[in-house]
């Protein structure tokens, strides 16, 4: 099955990098600062108002296919793994939510 479909990935792929081909990186250093700056850490997540909140602060909520998530995804890079696994399960949540 995935043979099938690798010509599609490769295709997808190019023109993904076609994409952004060109732009600066996304820095996530000072968003991630500021999620440390309230608190959150490995030993301390955010809730899911506060998940969402900083997830609209990072561009993720009007994310358009014209507007890459690339700082969303920097940001998740520079924190602690259970602080981005808070993230990342509010975004999906949102995501997913039929309303």
């Amino acid at each position: 099955m995935l043979e099938r479909n690798l010509g599609e990935f490769r295709r997808a792929l190019s023109t993904a990098a076609d994409a952004v081909r060109g732009r600066p990186p996304a820095d996530g250093r000072v968003l991630a600062g500021a999620v440390r700056a309230l608190g959150y850490s490995a030993d301390r997540v955010p809730g899911p108002a506060a998940s969402w909140r900083l997830l609209r602060i990072a561009g993720a909520g009007s994310v358009k296919p014209e507007q890459p998530m690339s700082t969303l995804m920097a940001l998740i890079e520079e924190l602690p793994a259970p602080v981005a696994e808070a993230l990342l399960i509010e975004l999906l949540a949102r995501m997913s939510d039929p309303r």
